[in-house]
């Protein structure tokens, strides 16, 4: 069984992360962007190149398709 992604949420449903599947450096930089385990996002868009724009609590936030692919989700909320 793999592990959801941020690539395989749905648009504009809420997701809940777990922790990056990152090296030091990428989670530090994600965390001070709000994308740390817990924290919930909604997938806003995708784009050309393969990646999303994300809403974490109230700021787009544009990740390129190896960082959505490493953003695992916890859970989805209905």
């Amino acid at each position: 069984m793999t592990a959801d992604t941020l690539l395989s949420a749905p648009l504009r449903d809420e997701v809940v992360l777990d922790a990056p599947a990152a090296d030091d450096a990428l989670r530090r930089r994600l965390a001070e962007l709000g994308l740390r385990c817990g924290s919930c996002v909604r997938p806003l868009q995708r784009t050309p190149g393969g990646g999303m724009i994300v809403d974490v609590r109230g700021s787009r936030i544009a990740l390129d398709r190896s960082t959505c692919a490493c953003l695992l989700l916890q859970q989805r909320l209905a």
